[in-house]
């Protein structure tokens, strides 16, 4: 993830990411939130 993140920023590049993992979430800049097919939550990141 580490690697992948880097490389996109450096690249001016976006990576869009599915998880259920909080670990893997974390690496997020903005996390978006869907339940139910629907975005519940739209967040930039606190990092």
């Amino acid at each position: 993830m580490g690697l992948m993140m880097r490389t996109a920023r450096e690249e001016g590049s976006t990576v869009i990411l599915v998880t259920h993992e909080p670990r893997v979430a974390a690496y997020a800049d903005r996390e978006v939130i869907v339940r139910d097919g629907k975005v519940t939550s739209a967040e930039r990141s606190s990092r």
